[in-house]
């Protein structure tokens, strides 16, 4: 599938940015990718990037609606079969809930190929069950937002249920997308958000993703 980034951009907070300007941030928004057909998004912000396609949803409405692609998939010209849940902070909390929780409570959702989970957590680490989708984590290990114990805990049932996963650790890093540098730490000469484009890429494309745990710097 085309390797592109096109994004639907979402209702920002006040001072929040718009990641299909500038590529410099997506805060507290949940990004779900989707490969579809060449063209079919024309309303969609295309950047060049190595990316399978994608939406932005804001975090808030992704939460309250788990089954909005499936429902508008039609006028999203979306897959749902090839979804990736991505989030960051409280959109991370909410890909990660609505990825590994909401099915224990027959609740609908697309179900996603791969979770990316940027310094976010899992309410009950226990929901994480033999056979879901492989998961990327990226976090800091001085983060007084969201503990880095979260990591470690989601990270360890991971190993217990052999679910696949990428963790990579920041070093003395707190909160966010500069305290992370995920634009500047590299891990063998890609940078973490080459990383995580990779990642999501491989699952929805079938291609070999990198597995297993990496400390930075």
């Amino acid at each position: 599938m085309a390797a592109r980034l096109q994004s639907l951009p979402a209702s920002l907070e006040p001072g929040e940015q718009d990641p299909g300007r500038d590529g410099s941030g997506i805060n507290r928004q949940t990004v779900l990718g989707a490969c579809h057909q060449n063209g079919c998004c024309h309303h969609a912000q295309q950047r060049a990037s190595k990316w399978p396609k994608a939406l932005l949803t804001n975090g808030r409405n992704f939460g309250l609606r788990p089954n909005y692609l499936k429902d508008n998939q039609s006028d999203l010209c979306v897959n749902t079969d090839q979804v990736a849940y991505w989030g960051s902070s409280a959109g991370a909390y909410t890909v990660l809930q609505v990825g590994y929780a909401l099915n224990q409570y027959a609740i609908e959702r697309p179900d996603p190929r791969v979770v990316i989970d940027y310094w976010g957590g899992l309410f009950g680490d226990e929901q994480l069950e033999v056979g879901e989708a492989p998961f990327f984590v990226l976090h800091g290990t001085a983060d007084t937002v969201v503990s880095y114990q979260e990591a470690v805990d989601l990270t360890n049932r991971a190993d217990v249920v052999a679910v696949p996963y990428a963790l990579y650790t920041v070093n003395g890093a707190g909160h966010g997308f500069g305290a992370t540098g995920w634009t500047t730490n590299t891990v063998d000469g890609q940078t973490l958000l080459e990383r995580t484009g990779d990642f999501v890429e491989a699952h929805l494309t079938g291609t070999a993703p990198i597995y297993g745990r990496f400390e930075l710097p």
